[in-house]
């Protein structure tokens, strides 16, 4: 069930000049506007796919089948229409976005936007980076796309939404007040462990260590996975080498790419 608090935070995003930016997006050059009528009909869509109405909104195949938008819409009930999926927009994003009810109004807006046009779902990487709270990363994730790249239209919309992404993470701060920046950021001195950021569940010697060796934590936890190298000397085997280094034969095999369990003295074997 929606609060009422979650409501009205997502309503507070929804301010007229934002508003205003939506239309001047989807629709400059008012296509679909009947001037002799006074209203506004379905055009195709820039996109593609089902045609759209007024300000970006895209008919489904129910509408169409049944005609829905046969008689237009006049101004007012075009600006209801665009309130009305912008809002759904907004909810949309508060479930996509764990922190969105805490963020400022104008990365709110930005996220509404980006959902409006259909830029940002559940499987995004860029969903993935804003939760784990990369910004930046979230940021230059965002334009990787062939549409940004291709139409001027697109890109200046969408630069302003990252415009948005980027101040943001110059801002943020973790729950102790300490800037992104910071290498104590996220650091809780009670449990003396990382509870936010990129060092999330490490101690602070841990991370030390991997500073020490210029990478980050995350860094060397990656350089672990891909194992060490050996090479193989006169008596050895699979097995003798598994013991060696606690592992399996069962796991050289795979990590090696083995059909069987012979080897050759001077082969190079990664050891997991």
């Amino acid at each position: 069930m929606i609060s009422l608090k979650s409501l009205l935070t997502e309503a507070s995003a929804l301010t007229n000049d934002f508003t205003q930016k939506i239309m001047q997006w989807e629709n400059s050059v008012k296509a679909g506007w009947n001037k002799n009528t006074q209203r506004w009909f379905p055009h195709k869509s820039p996109e593609g796919g089902n045609p759209t109405i007024a300000y970006g909104h895209k008919l489904t195949d129910q509408d169409i089948s049944s005609n829905r938008f046969k008689n237009g819409l006049s101004q007012s009930e075009a600006m209801d229409l665009l309130n009305k999926d912008l809002f759904s927009a907004s909810q949309t994003a508060s479930r996509l976005i764990k922190s969105y009810q805490s963020l400022p109004v104008n990365v709110r807006q930005a996220l509404i936007n980006a959902v409006y046009r259909g830029e940002l779902i559940s499987t995004h990487n860029t969903v993935k980076l804003m939760n784990a709270g990369k910004w930046q990363a979230a940021a230059d994730e965002y334009i990787n796309r062939q549409d940004y790249r291709e139409s001027p239209g697109i890109r200046k919309r969408m630069d302003w939404n990252r415009e948005q992404f980027l101040n943001f993470k110059q801002t943020v701060k973790d729950d102790w007040g300490r800037p992104e920046s910071s290498k104590w950021f996220g650091f809780n001195p009670k449990t003396k462990k990382y509870e936010q950021g990129p060092n999330k569940g490490k101690t602070y010697s841990q991370v030390k260590r991997a500073s020490k060796k210029g990478k980050t934590y995350s860094q060397v936890k990656r350089a672990s996975k891909k194992g060490k190298t050996y090479i193989v000397k006169s008596g050895d085997s699979l097995s003798v080498i598994a013991q060696k280094y606690n592992t399996t034969v069962d796991s050289l095999k795979k990590a090696n790419g083995l059909k069987s369990d012979t080897i050759r003295i001077g082969q190079k074997l990664i050891i997991k």
